[in-house]
């Protein structure tokens, strides 16, 4: 898990956080795409909705709805 806190970190700013994990690790299960989802919100970033409308992800073989979060840089 900290190889995608620091894969994210290099990334940063992301404008869509579950486009950017499936499109960085395109073969992992939904469970593991939650599991990512929720330690990237335990971390100290400054996550806030992308835009106003939901749009559909398709996750380990299951539609997400959801709005798109914008990560940016850790809080100092």
């Amino acid at each position: 898990m900290d190889e995608v806190i620091r894969r994210l970190d290099a990334a940063l700013p992301v404008d869509d956080l579950v486009a950017w994990l499936l499109r960085n690790y395109p073969d992992v299960s939904e469970g593991e795409v939650l599991g990512m989802v929720q330690r990237i919100y335990r971390e100290d970033y400054v996550i806030r909705p992308a835009a106003t409308r939901t749009r559909a992800y398709e996750v380990g073989g299951n539609r997400w709805d959801a709005v798109p979060q914008r990560v940016e840089r850790r809080r100092s």
